[in-house]
């Protein structure tokens, strides 16, 4: 089930490959002999075809008459404005009217420039330079590439990085800068080292090579890309600008004006850009195969496609470590090696799942303005090609590294300097193989826990854990209680499913009624909502169909109730027997200071349903609000939006408050605020950023603290059976 910030329990990869355990066993570095031994007299690539050299004359046209054209647009736009102002000064009067047309026209122009030009003065995103590997740090690396180039006839590269991707890339080290030498910077992502064989190493650096060796057709199309990244901005980039423009009081048909004529351009440099787009994407495909046929005149079709292959199971699985590490990091987190955390989900995936995967892959078509040709039609150039080539290595690719794991831990935290800057004083970076561990440990929680609850509680119906019920002191009195409470939930349960599934389809109804009010109150159109399941979308069709599915949810409601009033029961057993007669049972400390922990978070988030209800509407209706107002110079939308955002506002205050002694459910020495709040506290975050990702956090960690308790639950549960046997057997 989805949770209303959008979050999903787990991605297909995890759910598949999720298991611990090091991915690969230690290799024996080569030395640079070995290295040597590998490679045989320089191969010949073939000569590229007609299509690839047409189209580097097609590029280099677009190349010059892209930027032209755009220079043109602006110098046009400016002697426009200057003439108007020169040629119609004389007709000006002096009264208000005159003054104002003549100097909202010139104002109008000097904005359409402004904005035309702005993103010379955008704040560049902050980078962080890719580790580099120096030929003293990594003699036999440089000596592999070095054999490489000699053998493709590509230059070396000045310098050789690498970074955390199922990738290897070819580039200018300076930009332009570098355009007209051979100044070009090689990067090699660790996962290709940890997944790959040295032969498919060596055939993908030859492919990379393939580019340094395109000369004019490297540098052509660095230059057309170049210019589609600026007409992007142009074209897409909002800023505060914009937003002024937007809500602008004053000389209100001056800015209309003024929007009018920037979207208007910006339309015509959105046709220039697709136009670029279109150029670099056809010229880039013909270069991709082209050092193809580099790689292929290394290694062969069977390496080439086998390496194919490793990459596209190898960026599903690097996904599933991105998605760890995230949920992670919501527990205050990182783990010190992706790589690693990457070639483990490799290492278990289930041979049918990887080839679904594969299956996938190779029926998707190239698009139009993709920049590499298809899994499939790459295979099927390879394939084509026939033959073999002279280098032949099954070795581990790790094996070119002093020490790859050292190497996978730097540029995971470079990875994490870009991506999450602002957390990483306030987390821990922790061994990859306890965050696997960690994983295992809710894995099998999980498991018990769909066991234990059934599909009967979900966000829209939680199990509520404020009290619970009084149970008997006694361990036979406890342990048949347990009994019937366990009989009396199995028996209730597929009802309470059913009625929970009705449940949730009136919960639907309500969240669809409540955004076609919200949106009317705003003064919207309800028509720009799709896909709801209300068909009267008045003010008054809005309210009817949520008293009606409020009173719709009552006796579902009450049959999913049943059920979990044996699951209160259930759990209240099992904590009267972990904390009174765990000694009895064999169980330890631990245990019950585990329970106590998710109890009582459990219990406070308990007390916030009804909030948490009010904060999830709140997150629907400013997302609509919000798509309404945009573009729109509307005053009674921007007060609907400033309203609702104020209402958030004060909601999320309230749990914040709430929930500030709360203890973490899993995390020992952890409260529940420090992992909620800790990067949405800013006043001047809006509600619409903060409410979806703080309710994905709250359901997760609620559902984790379930977890723990069906665990106990279990745990007791054995250990009273354990008791039954043995007094049978006596």
């Amino acid at each position: 089930m989805t949770t209303p910030g959008g979050f999903t329990d787990a991605a297909a990869i995890r759910a598949e490959a999720m298991a611990a355990g090091a991915h690969a066993e230690a290799v024996t570095p080569l030395s640079e002999s070995d290295v040597r031994k590998l490679f045989g007299p320089p191969v010949e690539p073939p000569r590229p075809p007609i299509a690839y050299r047409l189209g580097l004359l097609f590029v280099a046209v677009a190349t010059v008459v892209l930027p032209l054209l755009y220079v043109a647009l602006v110098a046009s736009v400016v002697a426009l404005t200057l003439w108007f102002a020169v040629a119609t000064i004389d007709t000006v009067t002096t009264g208000f009217s005159s003054i104002r047309n003549y100097v909202g026209r010139i104002v109008v122009g000097s904005l359409l420039v402004v904005f035309l030009v702005k993103p010379m003065f955008a704040k560049r995103r902050r980078t962080v330079d890719a580790p580099s590997l120096s030929p003293d740090e990594e003699p036999v690396l440089h000596a592999f590439v070095r054999h490489v180039c000699t053998a493709v006839g590509a230059p070396l590269p000045t310098r050789i990085d690498i970074d955390g991707e199922v990738n290897a890339s070819a580039s200018f080290r300076r930009g332009w800068r570098s355009f007209f030498g051979t100044d070009l910077v090689l990067t090699i992502g660790t996962p290709l080292f940890a997944g790959m064989t040295v032969a498919e190493l060596g055939g993908i650096l030859a492919h990379e090579m393939g580019h340094f060796r395109q000369g004019w057709g490297m540098r052509l199309s660095f230059a057309i890309r170049t210019t589609n990244a600026w007409l992007h901005r142009v074209v897409h980039e909002r800023d505060g600008w914009d937003e002024k423009l937007k809500n602008v009081g004053g000389w209100v048909w001056a800015a209309t004006l003024a929007r009018g004529c920037i979207w208007v351009t910006r339309r015509l440099l959105w046709l220039l850009m697709r136009i670029g787009q279109f150029l670099a994407s056809t010229m880039s495909r013909q270069m991709e195969l082209d050092a193809d046929r580099h790689e292929l005149a290394l290694v062969g079709p069977t390496v080439l496609v086998t390496s194919l292959r490793k990459l596209v199971l190898l960026s599903e699985t690097q996904d599933a470590a991105y998605e760890t590490a995230s949920a992670a990091l919501r527990d205050g987190m990182l783990p010190d090696d992706l790589t690693t955390l990457t070639l483990d989900f490799r290492s278990r995936m289930k041979d049918d799942f990887a080839r679904k995967l594969l299956e996938s892959a190779l029926e998707r078509d190239t698009e139009a303005l993709a920049s590499h040709p298809g899994t499939r039609d790459r295979i099927a150039h390879a394939e084509a090609h026939g033959g073999s080539g002279p280098l032949r290595c099954d070795v581990p690719a790790t094996a070119l590294l002093a020490d790859p794991v050292a190497r996978q831990r730097q540029v995971t935290r470079a990875h994490y300097e870009v991506v999450a800057p602002g957390s990483l004083p306030h987390v821990a970076v922790v061994p990859t193989q306890r965050l696997l561990s960690d994983n295992r440990q809710a894995q099998a929680d999980q498991e018990i826990s769909a066991r234990t609850y059934r599909d009967t509680v979900a966000y829209v119906l939680p199990l509520r854990l404020d009290t619970l019920p009084e149970v008997a002191t006694d361990v036979p009195s406890l342990v048949e209680a347990l009994g019937e409470a366990r009989t009396a939930f199995e028996s209730a349960s597929s009802d309470a499913q059913r009625a929970l599934s009705r449940f949730d389809q009136a919960d639907t109804r309500i969240a669809h009624a409540h955004r076609i009010e919200s949106l009317l109150a705003a003064g919207g159109d309800p028509d720009e909502l799709h896909d709801l399941v209300v068909d009267d979308r008045t003010a008054e069709g809005a309210v009817s169909a949520q008293v009606s599915a409020r009173a719709g949810q009552r006796r579902p409601r009450e049959t999913v109730e049943l059920a979990h009033a044996a699951l209160r029961r259930r759990i209240a057993c099992a904590s009267a027997l972990v904390h009174e007669h765990r000694t009895e049972l064999g169980l330890d400390d631990q245990l019950a200071r585990r329970f106590d922990r998710a109890l009582g978070a459990l219990r406070a988030l308990s007390g916030q349903v009804d909030l948490l209800d009010e904060m999830r509407f709140d997150s629907y209706a400013l997302v609509d609000l919000a798509k309404h107002r945009a573009g729109k110079d509307d005053l009674k939308a921007r007060d609907a939006v400033a309203q609702a955002e104020l209402s958030a506002r004060k909601r999320f205050a309230t749990l914040q408050t709430d929930l500030a002694d709360v203890p973490h459910p899993v995390e020992a020495d952890a409260l529940l605020i420090d992992r909620l709040f800790a990067d949405r506290a800013g006043a001047e975050a809006r509600p619409l950023d903060r409410v979806g990702p703080l309710l994905d956090d709250v359901w997760v960690l609620y559902f984790r603290g379930l977890d723990v308790l069906a665990r106990v639950v279990d745990r007791v549960e054995a250990a009273c059976a354990s008791i039954d046997d043995a007094t049978e057997t006596n």
